[in-house]
């Protein structure tokens, strides 16, 4: 996936299996502020985008490192890069599966206004989530809005005053704080350092942890956290 060398950032974010044993992984638009080569809305591009692949068992099924589920969007005839799941996110830096739906949820880092909070259902591939002709709920750059496009809102979104670059999280699903968080999405804010969970209606802040930069769900669907100066944080609750 090769990225214009002038640029440095926006390479990817995560790598996730979902709940069928498909292996989901997040690309940048590749950088530069804005866009500038509008690879997230190109479809002949696997910049901007989250893919699905199947890796398990694949050098036996087609003979490489990964195949293209036949399920995906683009796999068949209709214009696109096969891999291709979700299409239009500026630079996901982390998503995550909800162990109870097989949703996806995504933490899509803004480029001046906003930061979002993205769900794509379990299944519903071929979603566009906007950038960069939307960021968030805004128009970002109208030139980029294509006629007949179907253009996914976020579930949530916040501007420069509660935060500046999202930590995308989980959806808690653990036992240990079920009454206070369950089925609630918990993620964060490197710049900011709050930490934040979703209740479906409003973003609540829970604390802060400054420099968070990842989250990771244990075996029993506990949370951690990791920050950027090496700190790893079992993460709790209180009412």
């Amino acid at each position: 996936m090769p990225h214009p060398p002038q640029f440095t950032n926006h390479f990817g974010g995560q790598l996730v299996f979902g709940r069928g044993g498909h292996l989901f992984l997040s690309t940048g638009d590749g950088g530069g502020g804005g866009d500038p080569f509008d690879h997230a809305q190109d479809l002949s591009s696997l910049q901007g985008k989250i893919l699905r692949l199947v890796v398990l068992g694949a050098h036996g099924t087609c003979g490489r490192p990964y195949c293209v589920p036949k399920g995906n969007p683009y796999a068949g005839t209709v214009p696109g890069r096969g891999e291709i799941w979700v299409s239009g996110v500026r630079n996901t830096w982390r998503f995550s599966v909800d162990r109870g739906t097989g949703d996806l949820w995504l933490g899509d880092v803004g480029q001046g206004s906003f930061e979002e909070i993205d769900r794509v259902p379990e299944g519903q591939g071929g979603w566009n989530l906007g950038w960069s002709c939307k960021e968030a709920f805004a128009t970002y750059d109208e030139s980029r809005c294509r006629s007949g496009a179907t253009y996914r809102d976020p579930v949530a979104a916040y501007g420069r005053d509660y935060g500046s670059s999202i930590t995308g999280g989980f959806v808690y699903r653990g036992s240990r704080f079920a009454d206070l968080l369950g089925g609630h999405y918990v993620a964060g804010d490197f710049g900011s350092g709050r930490v934040f969970h979703h209740d479906g209606v409003q973003i609540v802040t829970a604390g802060r942890l400054p420099g968070v930069t990842s989250f990771g769900e244990d075996g029993t669907s506990e949370l951690w956290a990791v920050t950027y100066d090496g700190g790893l944080y079992r993460m709790g609750a209180s009412a």
